[in-house]
């Protein structure tokens, strides 16, 4: 079984196609990387030294500074004082240096406390003490809305809220500008992974090498496997090396200090995930390795049951883009999204979204209820063996013409 694993890796590092595909994985990784650095920026875009790029995250981090530690009440209320009393210092629009000295410094607290009052009219600083009393009404007030009809969903949502440690901790870091675009590259990867599986199988179909290899002693279910390990094992480690360096650098230059910051300092304060931006960046990464392998694993067997490898790749990159077209269509269906081999990278409706911003979402059927995160690596996990399976049986079973 070993040597015709290694047959098999020789025989997909021949492909020029594979090749193109691990570098171009990597380069996307790092063209993401300059898109993220260069959506920062320090100051209004009509001030003449507003800065962008690397300068500005240097800016943002000592301007943040005062923020770091604790998110406390005392913190909330003068950061609230501040913006009030500088807002009405000014009865049109406010100078662009007075922004940048006065409202800049406290971005971070007034997202929160916007973000905990939700719609509510804030009258006082005094009122701010009570942010997170009013976060907890708030997701209370949501939960009401969404779940009427079911409760156990509710108290699951606030089982897990009651783990959300408080009062929550900040540090400025990569979770403050452009986090989601690491669903863009998941996406990407998945379409390069959709690539070199799809024709693995129905390559040799369509040339008929398939009717000689079945003649061999391991040509069959032997093969099959070996075939289909060999694709997996590429698959995580183009994912974890792409990743990887995506991550290491972002952190590098936003600062490491940053994944000890609250989930909900970095979202929304509402969010119900009880970890911090650290937590959030590993299971991400654990959660997006395994629906690149989920992905992979569905179109090999697409591959086993198409005698051309064009049919294949058409079909493979259908059901790859399934969720992405169901979300621009406006279809919302959690099941649909969870049970989806790559519906951890439907954009909006993603395993990272399902986790910050739409972290109420909960997948309930009678008595049964499942955190829609936990859904998507569960389903992910249980796919992955079984579109093997189902590949190897395919291929085995397969008659030659």
């Amino acid at each position: 079984m070993f040597n015709v694993l290694c047959m098999e890796f020789k025989r997909l590092f021949r492909s020029r196609m594979v090749w193109i595909l691990c570098a171009a994985s990597l380069v996307v990784a790092l063209l993401l990387c300059v898109m993220v650095v260069d959506n920062v920026s320090y100051g209004r875009r009509d001030d003449p030294e507003a800065k962008i790029g690397l300068e500005a995250v240097a800016a943002v981090k000592e301007a943040y500074r005062p923020l770091y530690g604790a998110v406390t009440p005392e913190k909330l209320e003068s950061a609230f004082e501040t913006y009030i009393n500088t807002s009405n210092a000014y009865e049109e629009k406010m100078p662009a240096s007075v922004y940048k000295e006065k409202i800049v410094p406290i971005q971070p607290a007034l997202s929160w406390i916007f973000s905990a009052f939700d719609d509510s009219e804030i009258t006082s600083a005094d009122e701010v003490g009570g942010f997170y009393a009013q976060r907890l009404r708030n997701i209370e007030n949501q939960l009401a809305d969404k779940y009427a009809n079911a409760p156990q969903a509710k108290q699951a949502a606030l089982a897990l809220n009651s783990r959300v440690e408080t009062p929550f901790n900040y540090a400025y870091g990569y979770g403050d500008t452009s986090p989601d675009i690491i669903v863009l590259l998941l996406l990407v990867l998945g379409l390069f992974c959709t690539a070199m599986a799809a024709p693995v199988f129905s390559a040799d179909y369509h040339s008929r090498a398939d009717d000689i290899q079945r003649c061999t002693r391991y040509g069959r279910g032997r093969l099959g496997a070996a075939r289909s390990l060999a694709v997996l094992i590429l698959v995580l480690a183009i994912a974890v090396v792409s990743m990887g360096v995506y991550l290491i650098i972002l952190n590098s230059i936003f600062g490491w200090e940053g994944l000890s910051s609250s989930l909900q300092t970095a979202f929304v304060a509402w969010g119900i995930a009880p970890m911090n931006v650290g937590d959030m960046v590993r299971m991400t990464f654990f959660a997006g390795i395994l629906t690149l392998l989920a992905t992979a694993s569905c179109s090999l067997f697409v591959s086993s049951r198409c005698k051309s490898p064009t049919t294949a790749l058409i079909i493979s990159f259908c059901v790859t883009l399934l969720p992405v077209f169901l979300g621009f269509a406006g279809v919302n269906v959690k099941w649909l999204y969870a049970l989806l081999p790559s519906g951890g990278t439907a954009i909006e409706n993603s395993f990272y979204y399902a986790l910050t911003l739409n972290s109420l979402e909960f997948l309930h059927l009678g008595s049964f209820t499942l955190w829609l995160p936990y859904a998507y690596i569960l389903f992910a996990a249980v796919e992955i063996p079984l579109f093997i399976l189902l590949t190897i049986l395919s291929h085995k079973k397969r008659e030659a013409y």
